[in-house]
């Protein structure tokens, strides 16, 4: 599969935004003590990496 220069850097632009939101979202984990809102951040950051890594078996 070819991927264009404009494809490549949309999905660099994904994957880094992946990288942002599990970061920004397990910082939420750690500052809340609602574990009910642990529950979802944690499930929220879960999905960013998930996100990512189904991006990678795109790619591969």
């Amino acid at each position: 599969m070819e991927l264009t220069v404009q494809e490549l850097l949309s999905i660099k632009k994904i994957m880094l935004e992946t990288y942002q939101e599990e970061a920004k979202y397990k910082s939420y984990m750690e500052d809340t003590k609602e574990p009910y809102l642990k529950e979802i951040f944690l499930k929220l950051s879960n999905q960013a990496i998930q996100n990512r890594q189904l991006l990678l078996q795109f790619l591969n």
